[in-house]
């Protein structure tokens, strides 16, 4: 399992610092990897995170702000099951899907 975290989200101040860090611990104990990059070009939906479980699509998710968010992605990374309601509420269209739905309209 991969976790792509935006970089530029999580570099603006240091509760956002914390919330990687944060992160990162989930990914440790769930066997996963994270990836930090520069930009997701989501800012419209920071803090972003990609989720990539094996064999399923990625999983965008926004507004990964704060301990409650990171909580309930930290039980759903841990539990393996399918991505819980709450966390629904998070998902959010990858830029490059937005752009062509809208180049289709």
């Amino acid at each position: 399992m991969r976790l792509t975290v935006c970089g530029d989200c999580y570099a603006e101040d240091a509760d956002r610092a914390a919330g990687l860090e944060r992160l990162r611990a989930v990914a440790a104990r769930v066997g996963a990897s994270v990836r930090l990059v520069d930009c997701l070009d989501a800012c419209d939906t920071a803090n972003v995170l990609v989720v990539q479980r094996p064999g399923e699509s990625p999983v965008w998710l926004g507004w990964v702000l704060g301990a409650d968010v990171l909580a309930d992605v930290a039980a759903w990374l841990t539990s393996g099951g399918p991505l819980p309601d709450i966390l629904d509420l998070h998902r959010v269209t990858a830029p490059g899907l937005r752009k062509a739905q809208w180049a289709g309209e």
